[in-house]
């Protein structure tokens, strides 16, 4: 029963084999297949995007430009971070930590007296109704300065994990992975999403417009 459910929610959460396309591959393409810069991004339905760029000088003193990552107002949605995990080349992204986590959301007490650590956005808002919880899964959070917590940065990638531990975790691990072969979108590489600033007990998280373009599809639920 337990894994007819998960199967269940899994299959309505993957997203469209099209998504990145907004389901319509007739009459939308995606001529490169990554995000080469912020350009490709808002093309595919992104929002505010600024370029991170690195100059480096050959050993003739010719300087070249190039794209290094992307800086965002927010999270990409779960369809434009398949779209860039399908790069050969994924470059990491930037997002401000204040569009993340609120200080009201968890006990910054508690998670220090922890010793900080891991925070599930699925318990926080929801798996199928966050888009955290589908782009993210679950944030890591260390100690930053005047009772503040920084985020470490994220990986997105769909990892398959062991079936060990007795039966209620390998029960877990089961339906996790089973949600996580439904929605992955292919052979890709994993990018780092980086979160900038810090969150604590008096920070108002800051939401936002949604990203242009962007609907149904734009917004499934994926497995971490």
């Amino acid at each position: 029963k337990i894994y007819g459910l998960l199967l269940a929610l899994a299959i309505w959460a993957a997203p469209a084999q099209a998504s990145y396309v907004a389901n319509d591959p007739i009459n939308l393409v995606d001529p490169t297949g990554m995000f080469a810069d912020c350009g490709e991004f808002q093309e595919a339905g992104g929002g505010s995007c600024t370029n991170i760029t690195e100059t480096i000088t050959d050993s003739d003193g010719n300087e070249t430009e190039s794209v290094v990552g992307l800086q965002l107002d927010q999270i990409p949605t779960k369809s434009l971070a398949d779209e860039h995990y399908r790069s050969n080349d994924a470059l990491p992204m930037f997002v401000p930590a204040d569009t993340v986590l609120s200080g009201g959301e968890i006990d910054f007490d508690a998670l220090e007296a922890a010793g900080y650590g891991s925070v599930k956005f699925g318990s926080l808002g929801g798996f199928l109704t966050d888009e955290r919880a589908r782009v993210l899964g679950s944030i890591t959070l260390g100690p930053a300065s005047d009772g503040e917590a920084q985020i470490f940065p994220d990986t997105y990638n769909f990892e398959f994990h062991s079936l060990n531990g007795d039966a209620g975790r390998q029960q877990r691990i089961a339906g996790r992975n089973i949600a996580t072969g439904i929605g992955y979108p292919g052979s890709g590489t994993s990018f780092d999403i980086n979160f900038q600033g810090t969150v604590g007990p008096n920070t108002a998280r800051v939401t936002p417009p949604p990203h242009p373009g962007c609907t149904g599809a734009c917004s499934r639920a994926r497995a971490r």
